[in-house]
C-alpha cells in the first residue's frame, strides 16, 4: 500500500508471524477432486502424471481495491495426499465458520504457507500451471540480510534482488513460534548450558542452567 505520507506499508503486527488453534471440519480436497473425476489415487500413487495436472488454484470473492480477486495455488501433490489433510472447511469449532475466516467455505492446507489458505471461496480449478495472482508469487524464500523495504521494494536494481531469485514459499511445517522475547531481543545474563532431548520429532528442555 502506497500513500502520500508513507512509500510502502507493512503491517506493524507481523513479528514473528501468526498462529491459532481451532477445530476445523470440511469435506478432504481429494475427494472433492475425487467426485469431479480426477483420479486422485493414481496420481499420488504417480501411476498417472496427466501434463495438465500440476497445481491446483483457489479464487476466492475478497478483492484489492483494483478490484483484482484473491488467488493462490498448490502444488497437486499436496492436494491428492492422502495424508495431505487439505480440506474445505465449513465449520470453525463446532459452528459454520465465521465471516471473517472465510464464510461459507475457505481453504485448509496444513503445513503450508497460510497465504495458500484461501478464504471466501468462490472457484477450484486444476492447472498445469500456478497462480498467477501476486498473493502466490510474493510469498518467497530469501536469505536473512534482504530486506523488502531495502532491496525488494526501490533497492533491488542497485542490489541486483529480483522477487524471481527465490523460490515460491510453499510448506511451512514449523508449528509453533516463540513470541517472547521477540525476534533480536539481546537477554541479559550468563549462559552456561540447555540440555535438549529429541523424541519422535518434539525437542524437549530437560534441564536449563542459564542465569539472567
Amino acid at each position: 500500500m502506497v500513500t502520500t505520507t508513507k512509500e510502502v506499508f507493512i503491517s506493524p503486527h507481523w513479528v514473528s508471524g501468526a498462529i491459532s488453534n481451532a477445530k476445523w471440519a470440511g469435506p478432504k480436497l481429494r475427494d472433492v477432486l475425487r467426485l469431479a473425476g480426477l483420479d486422485v489415487d493414481a496420481i499420488a500413487l504417480g501411476k498417472h502424471e496427466p501434463a495438465d495436472v500440476k497445481h491446483v488454484q483457489f479464487e476466492g470473492y475478497d478483492a484489492d481495491e483494483t478490484g483484482l480477486t484473491y488467488g493462490v495455488s498448490i502444488p497437486i501433490d499436496k492436494a491428492v495426499d492422502p495424508l495431505g489433510d487439505c480440506i474445505l472447511a465449513y465449520e470453525m469449532n463446532d459452528k459454520p465458520v465465521p465471516r471473517d475466516h472465510g464464510y461459507p467455505v475457505r481453504m485448509l492446507v496444513p503445513g503450508h504457507a497460510g497465504a495458500r489458505n484461501a478464504k471466501w471461496l468462490s472457484k477450484i480449478e486444476v492447472s498445469d500451471v500456478i497462480s498467477d495472482k501476486p498473493w502466490q508469487h510474493t510469498y518467497r524464500g530469501f536469505a536473512p540480510n534482504i530486506t523488502f523495504e531495502k532491496d525488494l521494494y526501490k533497492g533491488y536494481v542497485k542490489s541486483g534482488v529480483d522477487m524471481s531469485m527465490a523460490p515460491i514459499v510453499h510448506e511451512m511445517p514449523v508449528q509453533s513460534l516463540i513470541c517472547n522475547p521477540s525476534p533480536n531481543t539481546v537477554l541479559k545474563g550468563e549462559r552456561d548450558s540447555i540440555t535438549l532431548k529429541e523424541s519422535l520429532g518434539v525437542v524437549v528442555v530437560l534441564e536449563s542452567n542459564v542465569s539472567m
